[in-house]
């Protein structure tokens, strides 16, 4: 049996997939086909608000990778997709090391974890009024809490000591 095959255009094609190429693709289609099923277990038990978050799931999904297409086409260069945000970041031109737009990223995400926290507060004080059981209120509350402690520690244990 050949190996190569002429084509319309006077190219020759190759049989060149291996053997680990074919057991990968075998392995995707068998994940694939488990999602399908297991997905409708999931829209059984917890209604079409499934279909609502894979729908929601999959624009976000297609909407990064077409953003990433755009600015491969645009901007074609050699290596993974973080060549694209050291273009939009910026290079390390400081001496700690840290970018320009780091830094404004670095201040705008504790503001707007606090909103997101005191709007959380604010949700968790009308479901411990309106709730029936006022412990699942409570454990939420005090996870959210915790997570953010938890942050706050762990952002000032990694900031540089000027910026303390």
């Amino acid at each position: 049996m050949e190996n190569t095959h002429d084509t319309a255009g006077g190219a020759q094609l190759s049989r060149s997939l291996l053997s680990r190429h074919m057991t990968m693709i075998s392995i995707g289609g068998a994940v694939g086909a488990g999602l399908f099923v297991g997905s409708g277990v999931s829209i059984q038990q917890a209604g079409p608000g499934v279909l609502i978050a894979y729908a929601l799931t999959a624009v976000i999904v297609i909407v990064v990778m077409r953003m990433l297409a755009e600015m491969s086409v645009t901007r074609p260069d050699t290596g993974t997709f973080a060549v694209y945000g050291r273009l939009v970041l910026g290079r390390q031109n400081r001496a700690d090391g840290r970018r320009p737009a780091e830094g404004t990223a670095v201040r705008l995400f504790p503001g707007l974890t606090w909103a997101v926290l005191i709007a959380l507060l604010g949700l968790y004080a009308v479901m411990i009024v309106l709730a029936d059981s006022r412990v699942d209120a409570l454990l939420a509350l005090a996870l959210t809490v915790a997570v953010s402690l938890v942050g706050r520690w762990l952002q000032r244990r990694q900031a540089p000591p000027a910026d303390r």
